[in-house]
């Protein structure tokens, strides 16, 4: 019982095959056990595990951590990969009046609650119809959800926050979401552990809502691909200059030579959010409004025609030239040149398209550095 018990957790939380890795963990009344050189691995996890369910804080890290020397031979204890990203919906107030709520106020509490599952499931549907995965939803216990994406294969901790972006570029959210709990160091805590406000943290069917044993958590799971993202990582950073001078576009410049294909622009030259948009539109999968709105400015912006951004969407689900051809049209003058410039990195961040490049300035001005 207790080898089978074991076996499903590993098939959740423990399915890097790298002997050396494991997973920081919270001991109570110490802190992270990463700040004493210490890692939970498979072998200890079902003791640990027993010891600590009912008492709160039952927290893992959601990245594998590796003990391993410095530069002066120091050993250190810290983030090396992750096979899954957590997205933690909360009501937005602070711990302290969600507590004083739930007791003066149990049904605006449970309003709050209401709205934020909403939000959670509307998550939950959006990564699973997208990526053509199954994501676990989870109770927190107390005020909140969190959805566990459990990914294909480890990438580099490094790289955390990107992933936490891309897979949710495009949707927007209110409060409920936090987009900056992006650290690869950040924890998660475990199902079937008892919250510090009395609550049960449970995994939950989408449908009914109703609690999943482990074991059927463990099989309704489906990781998400991480093909398209592996081709974001391997982007090498761009310097950014300390004065950028982009030449205008036309007869008058030779200045720049951009390829006539944008496919080949798209693949080999624009900024990771761009690539993103143009990765999913490449595998027919479903793009937001605000997603096609930046591909197309961007490529008016880099002096592309209609007929060949008409030719990008047809990999769209839902193609329809007419209608695509009638908002390229909107947005150029009557001259031909783009009535609008293309959003500023801090205008794709604030859409929740930014996949934190560093770059913090325009797409067209990434793209043309480039160049």
């Amino acid at each position: 019982m207790e080898r089978d018990r074991l076996e499903l957790w590993r098939r959740l939380l423990f399915r890097a095959e790298d002997d050396g890795l494991g997973r920081d963990y919270w001991i109570p009344g110490e802190g992270k056990a990463s700040h004493y050189n210490k890692i939970l691995t498979l072998d200890g996890f079902l003791d640990w595990y027993n010891k600590v369910k009912d008492r709160g804080r039952a927290w893992i890290s959601v990245c594998y951590y590796a003990l391993e020397t410095d530069e002066k031979m120091n050993l250190v204890c810290w983030p090396k990969c992750f096979d899954m990203i957590v997205y933690d919906l909360d009501i937005p107030l602070p711990k302290e009046e969600c507590v004083k709520l739930r007791a003066e106020d149990p049904k605006r509490f449970q309003q709050l609650l209401s709205t934020v599952r909403s939000e959670a499931l509307r998550l939950y549907h959006h990564l699973a119809k997208r990526y053509g995965c199954t994501p676990l939803l989870n109770f927190t216990g107390n005020r909140g959800y969190q959805l566990w994406l459990l990914l294909e294969k480890p990438l580099p901790a490094l790289h955390y926050r990107m992933a936490f972006h891309y897979y949710i570029a495009g949707l927007t959210f209110g409060r409920e979401l936090d987009p900056n709990v992006t650290d690869p160091a950040r924890f998660m805590r475990l199902p079937y552990t008892r919250h510090e406000q009395g609550g049960l943290c449970l995994p939950l069917d989408p449908q009914s809502l109703e609690p999943l044993r482990l074991e059927q958590a463990v099989e309704t799971v489906k990781p998400a691909p991480v093909n398209a993202l592996e081709e974001l990582i391997s982007l090498e950073p761009i310097s950014i200059p300390k004065k950028l001078v982009v030449g205008r576009f036309g007869k008058r410049s030779g200045r720049r030579r951009l390829p006539e294909d944008p496919v080949q622009l798209l693949e080999d030259m624009a900024p990771p959010c761009l690539k993103a948009i143009w990765g999913k539109l490449r595998e027919k999968r479903e793009i937001s409004h605000s997603e096609r709105l930046a591909l197309a400015w961007f490529l008016q912006n880099l002096g592309y025609n209609d007929d060949a951004i008409v030719g990008l969407f047809k990999h769209a689900p839902d193609f329809n030239e007419k209608k695509t051809r009638y908002y390229l049209k909107r947005s150029r003058k009557p001259d031909g040149t783009p009535k609008y410039r293309m959003y500023k990195c801090s205008t794709m961040k604030n859409l929740n398209m930014c996949l934190d490049c560093g770059y913090g300035r325009n797409p067209v001005s990434w793209t043309l550095r480039r160049v």
